[in-house]
C-alpha cells in the first residue's frame, strides 16, 4: 500500500515539476550543477597540490574524474523530471559544459586552439550527457513504475 503511495507521490511530484519549469531552466540547472561539483574538486585538488607534496601526475586523472562526474551527475538530475527528451537535454548540458571548460582553458593558457583534444573533450561531453540524460528518464520511468517500450 505505502508503495503504491509512494509512486503516486513521485509522479505528482514530477507533473508539477515539468509543467512549471521550461527546458531552458532544465539546462541551466544542469550547466550550474556541473560547475557546482567540478570547481570545488578541481580547486581542492590545486590546494593539496600547492600544500603537500600531491604528485603533479595525478592532477590531470582527478580533473578529468570531476569532469566525467558533474556530467554524469548534472544530466541525470536534470533530466530525471522531464517526462521525455532525456537524451537532448543531456547532450545539451554536457555540449555546454565543455564548450564552458574549452572556452575558460583558452583563456586560461591566453591562446585559443581548436586541436584534436578540444574536439575530443566535446564530443565526450556530448557523448556522455546524452547518456546519462537517457538513463535519469528512464530511472524516473522505472521508479514511478510505468513500462517503457
Amino acid at each position: 500500500m505505502s508503495d503504491f503511495r509512494t509512486k503516486r507521490k513521485i509522479k505528482k511530484m514530477r507533473m508539477a515539476a515539468s509543467d512549471s519549469r521550461s527546458r531552458l531552466f532544465y539546462l541551466i540547472r544542469g550547466v550550474v550543477i556541473s560547475l557546482i561539483i567540478t570547481l570545488p574538486v578541481i580547486l581542492a585538488t590545486a590546494g593539496a597540490a600547492y600544500l603537500t607534496d600531491f604528485p603533479e601526475e595525478y592532477i590531470s586523472p582527478v580533473a578529468f574524474a570531476a569532469i566525467i562526474l558533474s556530467i554524469v551527475l548534472s544530466a541525470f538530475f536534470s533530466s530525471a523530471w522531464q517526462k521525455n527528451c532525456g537524451w537532448s537535454n543531456g547532450t545539451l548540458i554536457g555540449g555546454i559544459y565543455m564548450l564552458f571548460i574549452i572556452v575558460l582553458k583558452s583563456c586560461l593558457e591566453d591562446r585559443i586552439c581548436a586541436d584534436k583534444d578540444s574536439l575530443t573533450m566535446l564530443l565526450f561531453g556530448i557523448l556522455l550527457g546524452s547518456l546519462s540524460g537517457y538513463a535519469g528518464v528512464k530511472f524516473m520511468k522505472i521508479s514511478s513504475g510505468k513500462k517503457s517500450r
